[in-house]
């Protein structure tokens, strides 16, 4: 990636306890946190594509997109991990409805899944600039 000039960041939204077999425990992070990381990564060196996988809630979702929303985030793949591979389900109930009707800003839904290509259908290009997502906002 440094070759290509480009740098991989990340904010951890749960962690998991699984292995090959299945999944044993999942740990949301509280969206307070998720808002201070995402804050971190957008004022440091802002993202010119997001990627969004697993996200085990609702108000989880809604700060991630209200933070994407505020720095005008400019392109967003919206891929999430809804089950596990070995089934366990890793959205808390109804999460899956709201992230079907969240769009996502200048975003697309993954269409390698059942669905995925509805999720961001919404969406539109944002223009770049970068507002910040302040405590105000949650």
């Amino acid at each position: 990636m440094t070759l290509q000039g480009v740098y991989g960041m990340s904010v951890i939204t749960a962690l998991t306890a699984q292995n090959t077999t299945g999944v044993f425990g999942i740990h949301e992070v509280p969206p307070e946190f998720v808002r201070q990381q995402l804050e971190a990564v957008f004022s440091d060196i802002p993202p010119d594509a997001v990627k969004i996988g697993m996200v085990a809630s609702a108000p989880l979702m809604e700060t991630i997109a209200r933070c994407l929303r505020d720095y005008h985030a400019p392109q967003v793949v919206v891929d999430p991990v809804m089950v596990s591979t070995s089934g366990a389900r890793l959205m808390a109930g109804g999460s899956g409805d709201l992230a079907a009707g969240t769009p996502a800003p200048g975003g697309v839904g993954d269409p390698q899944r059942p669905g995925g290509g509805d999720i961001g259908r919404n969406a539109r290009p944002q223009p770049r600039g970068y507002g910040g997502c302040g405590e105000e906002d949650l």
